[in-house]
């Protein structure tokens, strides 16, 4: 029962008489009612579910012949245990000795629907200049191979391969994403040095032109964690704080209450508290709410790989001040 609480579907099995003998807390929530007041009562009086012309739902159901998918999922309404009406869609199903009814808050699947249109509007605007780009320049070698010098053609390959490894990036956050939601997301720990991952990072930023400085505790230990993962966060955090910060971008790597953290800090603008929570989520672009270029996915990620990790990543601003990303892993395992 435990494991069916987890789920954001409203579940309820009714035995041939027509009592509740299961219910998982979606369920309950919805109800308006706790999931052990459910338990041997009447199932059409506790879910008192009305089709989308206002029927009695269950009903059609009882009064319907004998089917072994169970019904097509339809929208109606769901009475509370105060007289609330709620939105629903729901389906039934006919199990063994009894009958299963599945349903879920319309607000949900709206969500839904936005969030698979913002994900193709993102990916969409992601994949449409790098892709240009690369028929571009290749069209252009195809058919002008001999008009151009060394120089030139050198200059559009490195742009078609530079545009290639956008491409690829894009969809590894795409697959990182959807392990992420499917708790799916695998780390290989190993003993590693927190001080020469941040050294490298850095090093990357300098690479391109940024300034990013370095403040490192002396004496920190090795921690168990995936090396290639801590630098997918730690690259992320400072090309964050390069991009959208400003001013001097600073990564710490420091130890405190049996953590190792990298805190990366700049100048900018700051982020408004009622944002702080936001960020980290799917296609929530950082600062005033404002969409930034990119899927909006790299916060989404380096949560899920700090996560996966045992750690945390957080944020810490005050307008005008600057943010703080902090990125925590646990210390002890090394």
């Amino acid at each position: 029962m435990e494991l069916l609480d987890w789920i954001p579907l409203g579940i309820v099995l009714v035995d041939t008489a027509g009592r509740v003998c299961l219910v998982n807390r979606a369920a309950g929530v919805l109800a308006g009612r706790e999931p052990a007041e459910c338990m041997g009562l009447q199932a059409r009086e506790v879910f008192r579910l009305e089709g989308p012309a206002g029927e009695d739902a269950w009903e059609r159901v009882e009064t319907a012949p004998s089917w072994a998918s169970g019904t097509p999922e339809r929208e109606g309404r769901l009475t509370t245990a105060k007289g609330v009406e709620v939105p629903v869609s729901f389906t039934f199903r006919r199990v063994p000795d009894g009958l299963l009814l599945l349903f879920r808050h319309q607000a949900s699947i709206s969500w839904m629907r936005r969030s698979v249109a913002e994900m193709v509007a993102a990916v969409s605007h992601e994949l449409r200049s790098p892709l240009t780009s690369v028929k571009g320049f290749t069209a252009t070698l195809l058919k002008s191979w001999e008009r151009f010098g060394e120089e030139e053609k050198k200059h559009m390959l490195l742009t078609v391969n530079s545009d290639a490894d956008r491409l690829g990036r894009l969809i590894q956050d795409l697959l990182d994403a959807s392990r992420i939601e499917a708790g799916r997301l695998r780390v290989v720990r190993r003993p590693m040095d927190p001080v020469r991952a941040a050294e490298e990072a850095v090093e990357r930023a300098r690479s391109q032109g940024a300034e990013v400085e370095l403040e490192v505790e002396v004496g920190l230990p090795q921690v168990r964690a995936d090396p290639d993962r801590v630098s997918q966060v730690l690259d992320n955090l400072v090309s964050n704080a390069i991009r959208h910060g400003g001013g001097r971008v600073r990564l710490r790597v420091f130890r405190r209450d049996g953590e190792l953290l990298y805190a990366v800090s700049d100048e900018g603008p700051g982020i408004p508290p009622e944002d702080l929570g936001k960020i980290f989520g799917k296609f929530y672009g950082r600062g005033r709410g404002e969409r930034k270029l990119g899927t909006g996915l790299g916060l989404y990620i380096s949560r899920g790989i700090a996560e996966a990790h045992g750690g945390r990543l957080w944020a810490e601003s005050q307008l005008g001040q600057g943010a703080t990303f902090y990125f925590s892993l646990p210390l002890g395992e090394g």
